[in-house]
């Protein structure tokens, strides 16, 4: 299957069954648009063991079907990238800090 196809065509072709797609294009919100089929089942392991072995530098997991209650996703090799590195707050002038004490009060009924 060396053609790229909507994911129209391959919801249309592939009813329920899972679909490992090669180079998937997607809109804003990332959902899959089109791309190469490499594999489908109905056998979501066989998928997934493709996946292994075919080792696509890009590819999405897509089922066509409904999503059998209880279903675990799992995402091999997936490389993650910080997106903010949240550091503590710290003073421009550490000599400041004489101003930013608070005196803790305790009251009892």
């Amino acid at each position: 299957m060396d053609k790229i196809m909507t994911i129209a065509e391959i919801e249309a072709q592939f009813q329920s069954e899972w679909i490992l797609v090669e180079n998937p294009q997607t809109n804003d919100a990332l959902e899959v648009q089109s791309g190469k089929v490499l594999w489908h089942s109905k056998d979501r392991d066989e998928v997934y063991r493709k996946a292994i072995e075919l080792r696509p530098k890009r590819s999405a997991m897509l089922c066509t079907g409904k999503m059998p209650q209880d279903t675990a996703i799992v995402l091999p090799n997936v490389e993650t990238q910080a997106i903010a590195n949240v550091k503590s707050p710290r003073l421009v002038h550490p000599e400041q800090a004489k101003h930013f004490e608070k005196e803790v009060f305790s009251f009892s009924a």
